[in-house]
């Protein structure tokens, strides 16, 4: 730290923050975004584009990049971490072995789906890891978002997991629009050593509420707009977001120290697009997951706000209870106190 200085370009508690962790962690460690197969883009400012999140990579002192993986030949060596943000086309058999030979190294690496895309290579790929994302959308017409769709689609997730990653998320919540569940399988030779599932555990760091279920019927969610639960379905709480962490073991023939394959998993990538990054604590927890993968596990923490409008989660039930108070209740009561004061005054 002796000789180097940083300026905070803000006068603000995020500016100061920020310009305090450039100088603690010192080196900028690499996040590539995978692009190519209709992923979202970084470079995109719209509702749907990532530019927001990497404005907040950028903060916690990452640097941050685009790789199509043909073009380079594999995942270069200074990536840190790489994020695979729900592609759209299936990614080249060439790609998912150049992945998988990065993570050997003992690297990490997050992926992102959404419904409808779990059934591809990428899907595919991360059953090896003993994960399989359902083929559904996560309904909770209870706990969501104030004022969204009736259809219950973007539930609002408060219960983490123990994990570094959510320690501080106590009382703390995130928007999980469109999202699926994941589940755990169960490996058949886990006490194998040269299994993949071998010195390797898995947390759930995610759950919806006991309220939401799994629809399975989305030809009836999308086109007739309705979701109801029946015996097809899967019941809450759900897992929509899991981390993963296999030991590896360093060679003594090359001097190498012990390492980790880190690989985070969620049902949804659009939780931090544009649109909702900036909702509760989204941004924090992609940010924190980030963190963990990249071996940052010392600068997890909840980021300082900047003041905006704050907002207020109200279940069905409520909302409904305070449209009745205001709209028929409230109104009634002070049209008849003001006729019984009329009547008093005759």
């Amino acid at each position: 730290m002796k000789g180097r200085t940083f300026k905070a370009t803000v006068n603000t508690e995020q500016g100061i923050t920020n310009a305090l962790l450039k100088l603690v962690k010192g080196a900028h460690k690499t996040v590539y975004f995978i692009k190519g197969h209709g992923e979202h883009l970084i470079t995109n400012d719209q509702e749907v584009g990532y530019s927001m999140l990497k404005k907040g990579l950028e903060d916690d002192n990452f640097t941050v990049k685009e790789l199509f993986i043909p073009d380079a030949g594999q995942v270069p060596d200074d990536a840190d971490v790489i994020i695979v943000a729900s592609p759209q086309r299936d990614l080249f058999p060439e790609e998912i072995e150049a992945i998988d030979k990065y993570l050997k190294k003992g690297k990490s690496a997050i992926f992102l789906f959404d419904p409808g895309i779990e059934g591809g290579v990428l899907g595919q790929y991360v059953n090896r890891w003993g994960i399989k994302l359902d083929p559904d959308v996560i309904i909770d017409k209870n706990v969501k978002l104030f004022g969204s769709s009736a259809l219950g689609v973007l539930p609002v997730v408060s219960d983490f997991g123990a994990s570094t990653i959510t320690k501080d998320f106590d009382k703390k919540s995130v928007i999980f629009p469109l999202v699926s569940s994941i589940e755990r399988i169960v490996p058949q030779k886990a006490s194998d050593d040269n299994s993949i599932y071998s010195n390797t555990e898995i947390t759930d760091l995610a759950k919806t509420s006991a309220s939401s279920w799994g629809e399975t019927n989305l030809n009836s969610l999308f086109k007739e707009r309705k979701a109801e639960i029946d015996d097809n379905d899967i019941k809450g709480p759900m897992t929509v977001a899991v981390s993963i962490e296999k030991k590896l073991k360093g060679s003594k023939e090359k001097n190498e120290g012990d390492k980790s394959i880190k690989i985070i998993i969620a049902g949804d990538s659009d939780f931090v697009a544009n649109k909702y990054v900036r909702n509760m604590y989204n941004m924090d927890l992609f940010l924190n997951m980030v963190n963990w993968t990249a071996g940052e596990g010392d600068f997890i923490y909840i980021r300082p706000k900047n003041p905006k409008i704050s907002r207020v989660n109200f279940t069905e039930n409520q909302m409904e209870g305070i449209f009745y108070l205001s709209v028929l209740i409230l109104p009634e009561l002070l049209m008849l106190m003001g006729i019984l004061v009329w009547i008093k005054r005759r």
